[in-house]
């Protein structure tokens, strides 16, 4: 009800109350981009380690990794003082983020470095073509 009148950031608390992954999952997801900063303001740091917890199942699980490495920005730079000052408590959540994101960049890299070489031998391939297609052109003549 309250993702419906555009309260985003009391519907996020109000699900981090009652620690249920799918309504905090909801909402997250429902809360638009530009709104994300100010729901990452609200989040008491008491509720803060769970949801560190389901933002790093998100961003290991989701194709929308960059909606999620936003909410990430926002979190860091909202709390980030905070989350220093309790980087114990918060440590297995903030490591949990960590692999999902080394995870992710990983995977990223591998596509990146097959479509580098990908390219790399379709454009020589291509200028080889061109080549052989002017010099065939120039014997005609």
């Amino acid at each position: 009800l309250l993702v419906r009148q555009g309260d985003f950031s009391k519907a996020l608390v109000m699900a981090l109350r009652l620690n249920e992954h799918k309504i905090i999952q909801k909402v997250i997801e429902n809360t638009p981009n530009d709104q994300v900063s100010v729901v990452c303001r609200s989040i008491p740091m008491q509720m803060m380690e769970t949801f560190l917890g389901i933002l790093a199942e998100k961003i290991a699980d989701s194709p929308h990794l960059h909606f999620y490495l936003n909410w990430s920005l926002s979190i860091v730079k909202h709390h980030g003082v905070a989350l220093r000052s309790q980087s114990m408590r918060m440590l297995s959540s903030l490591r949990a983020i960590h692999k999902a994101l080394q995870k992710q960049y990983s995977s990223i890299s591998d596509v990146c470095q097959d479509n580098y070489f990908t390219l790399r031998f379709l454009t020589k391939d291509a200028s080889k073509s061109v080549k052989k297609t002017q010099q065939q052109k120039q014997q005609e003549l």
